[in-house]
């Protein structure tokens, strides 16, 4: 997914500005990596939370439940975004 989502958005960057833009997006892409972890971290804890320190097998067996909406809903807008992606770039060579 990430090397389309670079390729679509470096098609229409000038040359002289392709070094600042690489940049840019990697510098989002691991602003996202950083903040997404904790972000599903505290998914997968939050129905642990109640336990006061008890933990059971059950407990994380009804967490991961819980967690794995999130999971598929997540890889649902991937495919929706990854299926509104231009299948071309302009500017870029067909292999042949």
């Amino acid at each position: 997914m990430f090397g389309p989502a670079f390729a679509v958005a470096g098609a229409s960057v000038e040359a002289r500005d392709a070094g600042a833009a690489s940049g840019t997006l990697s510098a989002a892409l691991q602003t996202g990596n950083a903040a997404g972890v904790p972000l599903l971290g505290v998914l997968f804890f939050a129905p642990l939370r109640d336990a006061a320190g008890q933990a059971r097998a059950d407990m994380f067996v009804e967490a991961f439940r819980s967690f794995s909406w999130f999971t598929i809903g997540g890889l649902v807008v991937v495919a929706l975004v990854a299926q509104a992606m231009p299948r071309r770039v302009a500017g870029y060579a067909e292999a042949g």
